[in-house]
């Protein structure tokens, strides 16, 4: 069996997508069955807020993709809050789906 090798030219520096940077943002993504049952942007903030610091300007709510987005300063809180999204009945059953999608690192300005 020959192992492959990496495409010539074309190699990317960005990490594989279902390998994490080393703590750096994180958004955690909501899919609703109904645009009407997603929160408000305050709702949201408030909800997740208790996981850890997020990036409140951030935050956005998409009715037409009927999705809400939270991102976390730090993707430990947001895995944190994926962990606990079950437990949300604040949702009820329009909850369809949530997964965290992760950010690069925004640099830091002096």
């Amino acid at each position: 069996m020959k192992a492959e090798e990496p495409p010539q030219g074309g190699a990317s520096t960005d990490p594989p997508p279902d390998e994490k940077p080393a703590d750096g943002p994180a958004a955690l993504i909501l899919h609703f069955s109904n645009p009407e049952a997603i929160p408000s942007v305050d709702d949201i903030n408030s909800i997740f807020r208790i996981h850890g610091p997020i990036m409140e300007r951030e935050t956005e709510i998409t009715k037409k993709s009927k999705m809400a987005k939270v991102v976390f300063s730090n993707s430990v809180d947001a895995e944190r809050a994926f962990s606990s999204s079950g437990k949300y009945n604040a949702f009820g059953p329009s909850l369809l789906t949530y997964e965290i999608k992760y950010l690069p690192s925004v640099p830091q300005v002096s």
